[in-house]
């Protein structure tokens, strides 16, 4: 939960005059992304 907040933090300071509907869509991109890393990847035996 922590990288979550500090993502949607990021991205609003980053992009301040977004809108707030593309911005959401941006966090729900990365989001999905690291997400996606995270089961693919390999873990050694």
């Amino acid at each position: 939960m922590k990288a979550k907040s500090f993502l949607s933090k990021m991205l609003l300071n980053v992009t301040p005059s977004m809108h707030k509907t593309r911005r959401l869509s941006l966090f729900s991109a990365i989001e999905s992304a690291i997400n996606k890393t995270r089961k693919t990847r390999r873990h050694p035996s």
